[in-house]
């Protein structure tokens, strides 16, 4: 997080992280570098699970002997995210701060707050909100902004495309795979290595730069559509209640072949 801003604008962050998922990310067979695989490996061995590297995919073993089976291209879908994942998770720390000052109970002050707020409800939530931020920060404006904005966080869920309340520990996984454009039923494990690089020092340090864990990675940009990119109307995707865009990426439909290994079929959404 910069020094401009206590929270940053998550309508903007969400906007701009997806829209550089959709310019650079390819759809190819991945191959992990060595250091991610045993890396991630003893991320999931200390939560009791265990994985098994096979070529292009993964398999994943829970506690309970039920089996995920993982395409790598997920692991690298997912570091597109995990800027937008720590500044949710930054927002609801402070709206869990603003919940204990009022001696409010999370799960219940978040229904409230996002279905029925008043206008003595909004007032009492962001005096103490400030109070909150103006503990540690001695800039006005840049109190008032992230007063602003938290409040905004807990009542205009469609600002940060969120669907869950935000007391929720999976408050995050829809906004993760709306920006991906996934689908919950199938591909919701992205959100789990989301949360893995979030919560592990040594692999957010590996997945900062995708050519630093992955080693035949093509980018799917050229430096001058990199500089000047807008994308098409057909992949716009939708707007928000602001007028801004929240682009949809090529959506990609996996197969197996006869052989067994997977094909990939792009086609609009």
């Amino acid at each position: 997080m910069g020094n401009s801003h206590l929270l940053r604008n998550l309508r903007s962050l969400i906007r701009n992280s997806a829209l550089t998922y959709m310019n650079e990310f390819v759809w190819q067979d991945v191959e992990l570098t060595e250091e991610f695989k045993k890396t991630y490996e003893r991320y999931l061995q200390s939560n009791r699970y265990d994985i098994e590297f096979l070529g292009a995919t993964a398999v994943i073993t829970s506690p309970s002997a039920k089996y995920i089976f993982v395409p790598n291209q997920w692991f690298v879908m997912a570091s597109y995210t995990l800027d937008v994942y720590e500044e949710l998770c930054r927002y609801k720390e402070y709206f869990k701060k603003v919940s204990e000052r009022l001696h409010r109970r999370p799960d219940e002050y978040a229904k409230m707050l996002r279905d029925n707020a008043s206008s003595y409800e909004k007032d009492m939530f962001c005096r103490c909100a400030k109070e909150t931020f103006s503990a540690f920060c001695f800039d006005a404006e840049m109190v008032e902004e992230a007063v602003s904005r938290l409040w905004r966080f807990v009542s205009d869920y469609s600002w940060w495309s969120g669907q869950k309340t935000i007391d929720r520990g999976d408050f995050y996984v829809s906004v993760i795979l709306n920006m991906l454009n996934l689908v919950n039923a199938s591909q919701g494990y992205v959100a789990d290595i989301v949360y893995a690089y979030a919560n592990d020092i040594e692999l957010k340090k590996l997945v900062a730069d995708v050519n630093s864990f992955t080693t035949n990675l093509e980018d799917g940009t050229t430096p001058e559509s990199k500089a000047d990119y807008v994308p098409d109307e057909e992949a716009r995707g939708t707007e928000n209640s602001d007028g801004e865009v929240i682009p949809k990426p090529e959506r990609v439909r996996i197969k197996i072949n006869g052989s067994g290994s997977l094909k990939e079929i792009k086609y609009k959404g």
